[in-house]
């Protein structure tokens, strides 16, 4: 099918001089897909809003102490709490890390301790994009506190593309040298030889910065049932300073998609019947470098897991399998097109797709939270005084009962844990993840009361 650049959909306003001389630099007149730009918003080595030369990535946390919970009277009190602490830095990122630390790390260090024992892996874990490095700090700290035995043996490996963010991370890991090494690399390009990694690999917020594709229906054929070719590809060209919206083919990489997930459109015969149920005349974003990443993560692991942590969109019987864009700096909300290389760009990741993709690729699904926060409930329930005291530390005032916030606040998160290469799923992991969590409970109380570990 052959779409010519006179079938022009929109057009936008002017381009800063800068952005354009980079996109004529990058792609001339040529048309390019909507993952194209995305990417080169985000990763242009010039403007790219994170790896630029001018980037600087700001992320909020709740500062150098955590918040004490049981001094916040509830939720919504707790949300103003976050509004307050992120007044002075308006355009900064409120990750779950950040605003929980070291609560956060500390649910994923005891997963991972579990894990570690259960799969009789390697101790090395691997970060993909660690950001200010505050989950690798929590956990290497909370480790060395309470498992010193695995804090000796640990390696902690993160990779990541942004030479500004490593500086940070290097620094704010200092207490931790030996421990943890850096590679450059990014979730596209994972540098390792096939079936050369053991271990844990980890990721928060990755999945939804992933490269996607933009597809929109130009046509509706066969009634409720629907071929690849009811569909087009969104693209764009740089024409005098502006960036004018086009159409072109599917490109190979998300025909692939399509058609190894069925949670977008279920293969019959040779047409294909849609749970993705976009109307002629509109868009969907699909998440080809989800697919992408859990395929390359296949290639490289030997044996070990893969926990990921992320918002989400499910899907729905109105709007199908596609996934919801959001452009923003801070809290603001903004448009893409107005903002090239000016604003975080992330789309809520399709969990269901996620999961069935890593499946196809070899892992074994061990862990699948909706909403994230079950984990964190997992990891910090246990029995007993020492318990009870923990858990009673993580809810807010007045509150006996809970969820915690820990919990409360992923509410359209997901936690994804998958294993490759070990035979077997862990039945017995949320036992272990008892035990453990009663361990380091009563390690606590002891230091605590000035009782020897």
């Amino acid at each position: 099918m052959e779409i010519t650049t006179e079938q022009v959909i929109t057009e936008k306003p002017n381009l800063s001089p800068e952005i354009a001389r980079r996109l004529e630099a990058r792609f001339g007149s040529n048309i390019f897909s909507f993952t194209d730009l995305v990417n080169f918003s985000s990763y242009d080595q010039e403007v790219g809003f994170y790896s630029g030369r001018n980037a600087e990535i700001k992320l909020f946390g709740a500062g150098d102490k955590p918040l004490v919970y049981s001094e916040i009277d509830g939720y919504s009190a707790f949300k103003e709490k976050i509004k307050e602490l992120h007044k002075d830095n308006p355009d900064a990122y409120k990750t779950p890390v950040e605003i929980h630390s070291p609560y956060y790390a500390i649910g994923v260090a005891r997963e991972m301790e579990a894990l570690f024992e259960l799969g009789n892996i390697e101790p090395i874990v691997y970060e993909i994009g660690a950001g200010r490095a505050t989950l690798a700090k929590d956990m290497l700290d909370y480790w060395k506190k309470y498992n010193p035995e695995l804090y000796k043996k640990v390696k902690y490996r993160i990779l990541d593309a942004s030479s500004k963010l490593v500086s940070t991370q290097k620094e704010r890991l200092g207490d931790h040298d030996g421990r943890v090494e850096w590679i450059e690399a990014d979730a596209r390009n994972i540098p390792f030889a096939d079936k050369s990694v053991e271990g844990i690999l980890v990721n928060t917020e990755l999945l939804d910065n992933l490269p996607t594709a933009c597809i929109k229906r130009t046509k509706q054929t066969l009634g409720k049932q629907v071929s690849l070719d009811d569909f087009v590809e969104v693209g764009y060209q740089l024409k005098d300073g502006q960036l004018i919206e086009t159409e072109m083919p599917l490109s190979d990489t998300v025909k692939a998609y399509v058609v190894e997930n069925p949670d977008l459109l279920l293969l019959q015969s040779n047409t294909i019947a849609p749970t993705i149920n976009i109307e002629v005349g509109k868009k969907g974003y699909i998440g080809v470098g989800v697919r992408n990443f859990y395929k390359e993560i296949a290639r490289v692991f030997k044996r070990g897991y893969v926990i990921s942590f992320d918002y989400c969109s499910l899907p729905t019987e109105d709007k199908g399998s596609y996934m919801e864009m959001s452009v923003h700096r801070g809290d603001k909300e903004l448009g893409l097109l107005e903002n090239i290389s000016q604003a975080d760009i992330y789309f809520s990741v399709d969990c269901w797709a996620a999961n069935h993709m890593a499946k196809s690729y070899g892992f074994e699904n061990v862990q699948f939270s909706l909403p994230e926060g079950q984990l964190f409930r997992r990891v910090f329930e246990s029995e007993g005084k020492e318990a009870e005291h923990e858990y009673r530390q993580l809810l807010f005032k007045n509150d006996k009962y809970g969820p915690p916030p820990l919990v409360a606040y992923f509410s359209n998160t997901f936690a994804l844990v998958h294993s490759i290469g070990l035979g077997s799923y862990p039945e017995n992991l949320y036992d272990k993840l008892r035990e453990i969590t009663h361990h380091h409970q009563k390690q606590q109380e002891d230091l605590t009361l000035g009782r020897s570990a």
